[in-house]
């Protein structure tokens, strides 16, 4: 299923690999909030081993009314997190085996992994605007850089292009379900960038260089069955122990 390996087996790893994986987003006082899709491709350069983590495609939808819907192509465990937080529902979905497997989700903007008790990794990301600005998937955007992050630390370094006028809501999380891999939102948004919506990310490390580029974004309203179980599947029961 998508994007990275529990907590605490990342920050037992390298740190290229937490420089590679994490980055975020996070809605803005005042403004609409953003409903739509955008999607991402994803590229990677660079010699040095990638151990099948890096995605080639994500795209994010955020409804109405607490809506969550990931779905990864390529990398560590390809597939598709739904969340509905109107009812407090989380799932990943199989769709090969047609299964629906109960997660629990962890947010980095609430409870303990927020605020002044966070730790280095969850604190979100501060930014420091350029003079260059972009226009990317019909959007203009601003190049910020990375100041300081616990997910993007030396000798790493990574740039954003932040496109202020897309705020969608904070979704900086950890979906860890019962019966098969956890994952997490992808690197444009577990950064945690206050100012926008990052429609374009850069991480280099040590000669190893991952983008991340909004190919489309759509500001359509998506259906509530995005976000629910498909008819037909099973939902995974855990074994009685």
């Amino acid at each position: 299923m998508p994007h990275l390996p529990p907590l605490r087996a990342r920050r037992a790893a390298l740190p290229f690999i937490a420089a590679l994986v994490l980055a975020g987003c996070s809605g803005g006082g005042g403004e609409e909030e953003f409903t739509g899709t955008v999607v991402y491709d994803v590229a990677r350069t660079g010699s040095a081993p990638d151990g099948g983590v890096t995605p080639t495609r994500v795209a994010v939808t955020w409804g109405r009314g607490g809506g969550f819907r990931l779905e990864q192509t390529g990398g560590l465990g390809a597939g598709v997190f739904i969340a509905d937080f109107r009812d407090s529902t989380f799932f990943a979905v199989d769709s090969t085996e047609r299964y629906a497997y109960p997660a629990r989700i962890v947010d980095w903007d609430a409870g303990p992994a927020a605020g002044a008790g966070a730790d280095s990794l969850t604190r979100p990301a501060e930014v420091e605007p350029t003079d260059e600005e972009r226009t990317i998937a019909g959007h203009r955007c601003r190049v910020h850089r990375v100041v300081r992050s616990g997910a993007v630390r030396p000798p790493a370094s990574a740039r954003v292009c932040v496109a202020e006028d897309i705020r969608p809501r904070a979704s900086r999380y950890e979906f860890i379900p019962f019966g098969t891999m956890s994952s997490s939102s992808p690197l444009p948004l577990m950064l945690g960038v206050r100012e926008g919506l990052p429609l374009w990310m850069e991480v280099a490390v040590e000669g190893v260089v991952v983008t991340y580029q909004a190919a489309s974004v759509s500001r359509r309203a998506p259906a509530a069955s995005r976000f629910a179980v498909p008819r037909g599947y099973r939902i995974y029961q855990q074994p009685a122990s």
